[in-house]
């Protein structure tokens, strides 16, 4: 970890989008438990039975997308509280997503009725155990829901924002997350096709922001 003066910072070397730099709240949320998990959570699943290099994470995906977000709202000019929530969005959008992500979300809906997105809305508006017993007492570090209370983050807006329906007149900033070219589209396109070594992932991210 560096220090800028009083600031605290780090910066992650990313192989798809180079430095992404975290301070603060967002320093804070790398560190949270519901981020950290997806470590152990594979991005495309058994993928790599097939493609023997795609063992990328939802954790690499979710850094991606937090730095999409926040190339956005430089590019956008968003004012800093708008773009705080865009950015913590991007970050938290995939905490609810459960072992080999996307492969077992039908078992999900089918036996339970929810989906991850469900899941991600139910941690972070409600919080949630996502420890096996005993495991808690080897974590000291603040849950998401408690880090985005004590910023002063607005946590429905998150949730507003990931699944797409934010208030009317914030609805361009629903789009960053929820379109047919958003911030986690396009990481995901990036990173699935260097990993898998398939070019659909080829895409000059300059040329939209």
């Amino acid at each position: 970890m560096l220090a800028m003066g009083s600031k605290a910072y780090k910066i992650v070397r990313d192989p798809i989008h180079g430095n992404i730099r975290f301070s603060g709240l967002f320093l804070d949320l790398l560190e949270c438990p519901e981020l950290q998990r997806l470590h152990n959570i594979k991005q495309l699943g058994f993928a790599d039975k097939v493609f023997p290099g795609a063992n990328h994470t939802r954790l690499e995906h979710s850094l991606g997308t937090y730095k999409m977000a926040s190339m956005a709202g430089e590019m956008l000019s968003l004012p800093e509280k708008e773009r705080e929530l865009v950015e913590c969005a991007a970050l938290l959008h995939d905490i609810g997503h459960g072992p080999f992500s996307h492969t077992l979300e039908s078992i999900l809906r089918t036996w339970f009725g929810v989906d991850h997105v469900d899941i991600t809305e139910q941690l972070l508006m409600e919080g949630g155990e996502i420890f096996e017993e005993g495991e808690q007492r080897f974590v000291d570090f603040p849950s998401a829901v408690e880090l985005l209370d004590e910023y002063g983050v607005d946590r429905k807006e998150i949730v507003a924002l990931i699944r797409g329906d934010s208030k009317k007149e914030k609805g361009y900033l629903a789009q960053l997350l929820n379109s047919p070219i958003d911030v986690d589209q396009l990481d995901y396109l990036l990173r699935d096709g260097y990993y898998t070594g398939v070019a659909y992932g080829t895409i000059d991210v300059d040329r939209f922001f």
